[in-house]
Order: structure tokens, then C-alpha cells, then sequence
């Protein structure tokens, strides 16, 4: 069985305005809608692919989960500065 493409992957956060504002305002991804209270979809530019923000009390060990986002060259500095800013 041959795969068309990745629907969806599902993150946790302990804080989902943070992640909405890092993943919208410094990378660009668009909301695609909500799931009050705890779920957020995002979607990236071009894509029809989401990723899905899951809000969690729990505590998330490091290195339990990760992502890839393609950027152009002269973005990296600029997404890594704004991530370390809302640390």
C-alpha cells in the first residue's frame, strides 16, 4: 500500500497560545481551525498538510517529540532568535 501524503501529526504543548503565536507569527503557518478548549490546527503555506497542537498538563520530557519545517536560508537566524525570545 503506497501513502498519498501526510494528513496530520499531533504535538503536545503545555501552552497553546505561545505555539500558535510562534508557529503563525514567526514561521507562517495559517490557522486551519480550533478544537476548544485543547486543539489547534495549523497548516503551512501551499499545503494541505496540519499540524495539530494538543494542550497537555503533563509534563513533556525533551527530545519526546519533533518537527521539521523547510525555511528559506536567511530565515533561520530570525526563527531561532524569536523562539529563544519566547522561552
Amino acid at each position: 500500500m503506497a501513502s498519498h501524503g501526510l494528513l496530520h501529526i499531533a504535538l503536545l504543548t503545555r501552552d497553546l497560545k505561545k505555539t500558535e503565536q510562534f508557529y503563525t507569527d514567526i514561521l507562517g503557518l495559517k490557522v486551519a481551525f480550533r478544537v476548544p478548549p485543547n486543539m489547534l490546527f495549523l497548516r503551512s503555506p501551499g499545503s494541505q498538510d496540519l499540524l495539530n497542537f494538543v494542550r497537555t498538563k503533563k509534563r513533556i520530557t525533551p527530545n519526546s517529540q519533533a518537527t521539521a519545517l523547510q525555511l528559506q536560508d536567511n530565515d533561520y537566524e530570525s526563527a531561532e532568535s524569536a523562539s529563544n525570545k519566547l522561552n
